[in-house]
């Protein structure tokens, strides 16, 4: 960037969060100011990928279940990821610890599931809507969209995060729009 295309910013930060910063920009093999930068466009992306903000109560739901998943499917393989990261494959790469993750976000799912008002086969339908929806952002993520239309960035981004991961999603041979 030209010097014309930057500011200059004085910042202040707590002594803890400026050491947290230092060793993410050495295991990272960037400056400080890279990883700062990093981890603010990081933000912003996510932030404006939805249209609407989620709910801090959602966002809670999400981190309870990457916790829960991350330590089942970890344990599964006999060990804590997050003390022992480096200490071979993934549990997403592997089925038995796999399916212990989907176990684990399954029962998560189930505790906070609010008590039913209607009939077991109104619910029944939700469940079955909620998987259609699932299938088409599936479809979608796994063969992109044309540039044209107004979710691509969208699609873009959920393709660019799961990285490898895009490949083991099996489309339906003729997605419903």
């Amino acid at each position: 960037m030209a010097d014309s295309e930057t500011v200059k910013l004085n910042l202040r930060l707590p002594k803890e969060l400026h050491e947290k910063l230092v060793d993410r920009a050495r295991e990272n093999n960037t400056s400080l100011n890279s990883e700062i930068l990093s981890y603010i466009e990081e933000k912003t992306v996510f932030d404006v990928a939805f249209v609407d903000p989620i709910p801090e109560q959602i966002q809670g739901l999400v981190q309870l279940l990457v916790v829960a998943m991350d330590v089942a499917g970890s344990s599964r393989m006999h060990f804590d990821q997050l003390y022992a990261a480096d200490r071979g494959p993934h549990w997403v790469d592997l089925p038995d610890a796999y399916e212990a993750a989907v176990g684990a976000a399954t029962r998560v799912l189930e505790a906070l599931k609010p008590p039913a008002a209607d009939g077991a086969r109104a619910l029944a339908g939700a469940r079955v809507h909620g998987q259609d929806v699932a299938q088409r952002i599936l479809d979608r993520v796994a063969v992109g969209e044309p540039e044209s239309s107004p979710s691509a960035w969208r699609t873009d981004y959920l393709r660019e995060k799961l990285g490898p991961l895009v490949k083991r999603i099996k489309p339906r041979e003729d997605p419903k729009e």
